[in-house]
């Protein structure tokens, strides 16, 4: 006779993973999507252009809203610094860093983070995102 607490625990063993796989999906989608419901922005006479990228397009789910960090690598005070990449070589957080890891995130893993999702921004969208973070 297979007690309860075996039958949950067994149920548990196998639905762990599907449960992790549907986390990641979101997470993805809510990170790489493009958002169409802009209307909760404020107006762009208040926020810069990448700021607004960065709200509208997910950026700001995991690098936060001000930049501040979060799930995503802290985007204040990131320009001119150096990055620690996962390999355990570093960088420096320049235009053309930036703009590789918006275009291309896979390229080059920051340590300690997951790799961020791919996205579908146009160059100006990404020239906007790296002009706001040069600016934080």
């Amino acid at each position: 006779m297979v007690c309860d607490h075996e039958r949950v625990t067994s149920r548990w063993i196998r639905v762990a993973p599907l449960l992790s796989l549907t986390a990641v999906a979101a997470l993805a989608v809510a990170c790489g999507e493009e958002r169409t419901a802009t209307s909760s922005l404020p107006p762009d006479s208040e926020i810069s252009a990448g700021q607004r990228v960065s709200l509208s397009s997910g950026c700001s789910a995991c690098h936060g809203p001000n930049g501040e960090g979060g799930m995503g690598p802290k985007w204040t005070g990131l320009f001119g610094s150096q990055v620690t990449l996962a390999d355990g070589s570093t960088v420096t957080a320049d235009e053309a860093y930036l703009t590789l890891a918006i275009k291309d995130p896979s390229a080059q893993k920051v340590k300690g983070y997951s790799v961020m999702p791919p996205n579908r921004l146009t160059d100006a969208d990404v020239q906007a995102l790296v002009d706001y973070i040069k600016s934080l």
